[in-house]
């Protein structure tokens, strides 16, 4: 078994233009610099200095540039094979301050299982899905599902912005040209598939550890937390709205048509 805390990277992007981040790195850095080798975050060119500097003094080797938020974790995963380690974790940084937070055991325990898979989806049990407004259970299932009909894996597959995969895959995946439209929470388990068939198709599957899922209870659920700093107008808006389902319904057109081009880019079947 490798040695989880010298080989696995953490790569994150964070977007706070409020500066209501910057407490929480430090509450949970202990906890990080216990679990990573490295530390990799990527701000948007309006986040707050004050997140900006405490990423900065707490280790965090920090980039920040104009980015949305699908170039931004490819580019994460970009800058984390320019450094050492066998294993990178991609994360949205709130969600990774939250998991740290709320359940240091069970990232622990995402850690522990990292080691075992080339690509490994992080997913939310029943109960913890059931946190979610309603605008997002009702569309998530639906990407999730079809998605997961590629896989062979039956779960919370698309939802979470967090995967993990191993130097070999990430180097396959960002060999791949991103396009405007591609949307990474299909376009990174399916390329992880396509990688897997690559090989088969060589015969190198001897090399392959396969692609995981596991589900967590506690890191992935949604609580008023996450909106920390927010006007209580913006948090409202950002809940059960039409405004929002709407929003939703787009962005799982994108993510099955991505994951559609890639399938055919690859032939891969369901």
């Amino acid at each position: 078994m490798l040695d989880t805390v010298r080989e696995v990277i953490v790569t994150t992007i964070d977007h706070d233009p409020n500066g209501t981040h910057a407490k929480h790195f430090l509450n949970v850095n202990e906890t990080l610099d216990s679990l990573y080798t490295k530390k990799l975050i990527s701000f948007t060119d309006v986040t707050n200095q004050t997140t900006i500097n405490a990423a900065q003094d707490l280790g965090w080797e920090v980039a920040v540039g104009k980015y949305s938020t699908n170039p931004a974790r490819f580019r994460a995963v970009e800058r984390a094979l320019n450094q050492s380690g066998q294993f990178i974790n991609l994360w949205d940084a709130d969600r990774l301050i939250y998991a740290a937070t709320v359940s240091p055991t069970e990232l622990r325990d995402l850690i522990t299982e990292t080691v075992k898979y080339d690509f490994l989806i992080v997913g939310a049990t029943p109960d913890a899905i059931k946190t979610h407004q309603s605008s997002m259970t009702v569309w998530e299932s639906i990407k999730s599902w079809r998605v997961g009909k590629y896989l062979g894996i039956e779960g919370d597959i698309t939802n979470r912005g967090c995967f993990v995969m191993s130097r070999e895959l990430a180097t396959f995946v960002t060999a791949y040209k991103l396009e405007d439209y591609d949307e990474t929470d299909s376009l990174f388990p399916m390329l992880a598939l396509a990688y897997q068939k690559s090989l088969r198709d060589s015969n190198q599957f001897q090399l392959s550890r396969g692609i995981g899922y596991k589900e967590y209870e506690k890191i992935v659920s949604y609580e008023d937390w996450l909106f920390d700093g927010l006007s209580p107008e913006e948090s409202a808006r950002r809940k059960n709205t039409v405004e929002d389902f709407e929003r939703r319904e787009t962005h799982v057109k994108r993510i099955l048509d991505t994951a559609q081009k890639i399938s055919s880019m690859y032939g891969l079947t369901s």
